[in-house]
């Protein structure tokens, strides 16, 4: 086809199992998480300005208040000799320290402050098994995603008027060098809005709007969306426009992009782009494909791509997913539920936001957003730190570890969130 190497979007397996409708009424319900901060993290991991300290025996108040004149008691915890002080918020952590290392306590620390697990009031929740499977839940108690973090999708656009859309969706540059010869609309025309719908799943799983009453959770819901299009009306993506979007994303400061496409023939173009965000310092995690066998698949294949793999709900291995030295991690791509606009391709029926699709192309912004959550607790990692933890924390899925199937195994976010 004049020279031009095609990337099929990874349509999944596509299983259009089941197609759900959820009025287009956006009702903003209030956040259930009210102790969030406006970065997506606990406002406070302890209570400021208070310090829980028992002192040794022979170790008098006055000794205390000697040593630290800025502290003060204020009561005593129960029959255990816990004391309740006073102290200047911000240094908590350092009189601690002082007061341990000089011997007058054998306990001395802030008052950490414990919290509910979260569960979103999202009516669809129930029915994403992913992300209770993955810990999404203990994770969110830490983050739900922090705005300075972008994750950018390459992929087909984005539905810009979905009612569960992203709350920090960002419409960034649209290449689709195919959509003439594919029939779709000229490129550019109508922006990065999605007229296939694999974009518009794939960003959901990532960011759908959280604890707004309505149809889905997305499990980094927090972080903002970059969106550029660079798979036409039918899925198809070029080389070229792949190429250029990893550089768009790179340059708009994206810290984690994507890819949930692919095909069987390398493309140094491609590698080029993908060598040069690494060495800015992006997370790129692609789709291993899903034709069910050990053919290298690209980009995942690439260097410094995490390639993933799909698993179901009972942590079996899909069928289609395909294996290879390339996989890096696994995460669920069997029946997962997530947004779609109407009347697309994907999305046959009509006047219906929500339906379940099976691929790799799932499992790809499963980890993507759990690398963004990571970063929105410990913003100074380096890709290379993301991603050890990642395969650190990550169930293990067979004998052998890493593996041709699965990697070093499915991912688990709330273990990756708690490990930083």
């Amino acid at each position: 086809r004049f020279g031009v190497r095609w990337f099929r979007l990874l349509a999944m397996v596509v299983l259009l199992l089941v197609t759900l409708g959820v009025p287009g009424a956006d009702n903003q319900a209030t956040a259930s998480l009210s102790s969030l901060s406006s970065n997506g993290n606990l406002a406070s991991p302890y209570v400021p300005g208070v310090l829980l300290l028992r002192r040794r025996s022979g170790v008098a108040t006055g000794d205390i208040l000697q040593f630290e004149t800025r502290a003060s008691f204020a009561r005593a915890v129960g029959r255990s000799g816990v004391e309740k002080w006073q102290v200047p918020a911000g240094s908590e952590l350092s009189m601690a320290a002082r007061l341990r290392d000089a011997g007058l306590t054998d306990i001395a620390e802030p008052d950490y402050i414990e919290h509910t697990t979260a569960f979103p009031n999202d009516p669809l929740y129930s029915q994403q098994y992913a992300l209770p499977l993955i810990n999404a839940p203990s994770a969110w108690t830490t983050t739900m995603g922090s705005p300075s973090v972008i994750v950018a999708v390459i992929d087909t656009g984005f539905d810009f008027t979905h009612p569960d859309k992203p709350i920090n969706l960002i419409a960034g540059p649209t290449h689709t060098s195919t959509a003439a010869q594919d029939g779709c609309a000229p490129e550019g025309v109508n922006g990065p809005e999605d007229d296939y719908g694999h974009g518009t799943h794939v960003g959901g799983i990532i960011a759908a709007a959280t604890n707004n009453g309505v149809g889905v959770a997305g499990l980094a819901s927090g972080v903002r969306l970059l969106v550029i299009k660079a798979g036409d009306c039918t899925g198809n993506l070029a080389d070229s426009d792949v190429a250029q979007s990893i550089d768009d994303a790179t340059m708009a400061g994206a810290q984690v992009i994507s890819m949930s496409f692919g095909g069987t023939d390398p493309s140094d173009v491609i590698s080029l782009a993908i060598q040069d965000a690494w060495n800015a310092g992006v997370i790129l995690v692609a789709a291993a494909g899903n034709a069910g066998t050990t053919e290298q698949f690209y980009p995942a294949a690439i260097p410094n791509v995490l390639g993933i793999a799909a698993t179901d709900g009972s942590d079996n291995v899909a069928s289609f997913s395909n294996r290879g030295s390339y996989v890096a991690l696994a995460a669920p791509g069997v029946s997962i539920l997530s947004t779609v606009p109407e009347n697309t391709p994907i999305n046959r029926d009509g006047l219906i936001y929500y339906t379940y699709l099976s691929g790799t192309s799932m499992s790809t912004p499963f980890v993507a957003a759990t690398a963004a959550l990571i970063l929105s607790v410990r913003c100074g990692l380096t890709n290379a730190q993301v991603i050890s933890t990642l395969e650190q924390t990550a169930v293990p899925l067979g004998s052998t570890i890493p593996n041709q199937s699965t990697g070093y195994g499915r991912i688990d976010a709330g273990a990756a969130v708690q490990r930083v």
